[in-house]
């Protein structure tokens, strides 16, 4: 670990404006993020992907990493030294998983809120239907950028029953001793 001036590092406001910079033209629910060639196997997860972006911040690297897998994820901001060294800002980790055929409607709802940049627990709105009406997306959320959980869920209709199609429960903030009040 490194030390650096608290004046030299980002707020909470950058690194949310950012997460949704990221997320939105990036991430896993960008309509080009299997052929941006950002979104890779995970080397050290089986049947994981790893999605990494890096972008200049004064004498550091901020490093967004967004990792996947068969029953959660993890995403994170880190400041990076030219040595490598990191420190971390902000985390999001979500566990659970989905039926493949709900996958377009979780990348749906995902979209709506970071396109329109709405921080919603880091997931998607409140309610979202499948294009076609037969799933919806749903997701209850508490808290702001800083320290939130979120509850998702997506309900399809599979026959005549209404059944459970995946979920997913995230929580997270900052790092709070790290993140910068004044810049």
């Amino acid at each position: 670990m490194f030390t650096i001036a608290q004046e030299k590092l980002p707020t909470a406001q950058y690194l949310k404006t950012e997460f949704f910079f990221i997320m939105s033209n990036y991430g896993y629910s960008s309509p080009t993020a299997k052929t941006s060639g950002l979104i890779v196997e995970d080397p050290l997860i089986q049947d994981g992907k790893i999605m990494k972006h890096h972008k200049r911040f004064g004498d550091f690297l901020l490093v967004f990493t967004d990792r996947w897998w068969n029953g959660g994820g993890q995403s994170t901001f880190h400041l990076q030294n030219i040595v490598g060294q990191q420190i971390l800002l902000w985390s999001m980790t979500y566990s659970g998983s989905y039926n493949k055929i709900a996958i377009p409607t979780l990348m749906g709802a995902l979209r709506t809120t970071y396109n329109a940049r709405e921080f919603c627990g880091g997931r998607g709105p409140n309610m979202y239907p499948s294009d076609d009406k037969t799933m919806t997306y749903f997701n209850t959320y508490d808290g702001d950028f800083s320290h939130f959980s979120a509850n998702e869920k997506i309900l399809g209709k599979v026959g005549e029953e209404q059944r459970l199609l995946g979920g997913h429960y995230c929580w997270g903030g900052l790092h709070t001793l790290t993140v910068s009040q004044k810049y």
